[in-house]
């Protein structure tokens, strides 16, 4: 098999992109709802305690945890805005990107010459119908869209060639 590339990304698809790459797994998200929740009733006890005493000061703890977990959910939620912002700032990013998806891997042609990925290296596949989002063992994210590949033909035989390939990671 040898699919050729081509493209470049907009602005928008990316940052969806690296949203939907670093989106957690089921069991993670329970984790993050549950902090919320934790985060939520920690801020209604603070704030029912202190009107009925006035007393910020014995309530301390109760500021400090709401502060805690509501601070760690807003980072979990956020993180993935601030990196897709530190990677469109990168030139490289916003480059036109060429290849060819193979059996063994991904293959780029950029001017500082080939690169090659083997699919050993793709540790997270995620997809939707505006595109697909693949990430490397050491966290670089691949991102390949329709518009891409020359024909619609390309991109299907692509999607079931990695579907077939990563089917267990599409379980959640």
């Amino acid at each position: 098999m040898e699919i050729h590339f081509r493209g470049q990304y907009d602005r928008e698809t990316f940052f969806k992109a690296v949203q939907l790459a670093n989106r957690k797994d089921k069991n993670q998200r329970r984790i993050i709802l549950v902090a919320a929740g934790f985060a939520v009733a920690a801020t209604v006890i603070l704030i029912s305690r202190v009107i009925q005493t006035g007393d910020w000061a014995s309530n301390m703890i109760w500021l400090l945890a709401a502060l805690v977990l509501g601070g760690a959910v807003t980072w979990i939620y956020l993180n993935p805005y601030f990196a897709a912002r530190k990677m469109w700032a990168n030139p490289g990013t916003r480059r036109e990107l060429q290849g060819q998806i193979t059996t063994q891997g991904i293959v780029y042609m950029l001017p500082e010459g080939r690169n090659e990925i083997p699919w050993s290296r793709i540790t997270r596949f995620r997809m939707t119908p505006e595109f697909v989002t693949l990430v490397r063992n050491d966290g670089l994210l691949l991102v390949f869209l329709p518009r891409f590949f020359r024909k619609s033909a390309n991109w299907r035989k692509f999607i079931k060639f990695l579907e077939r390939k990563y089917a267990q990671n599409q379980k959640d």
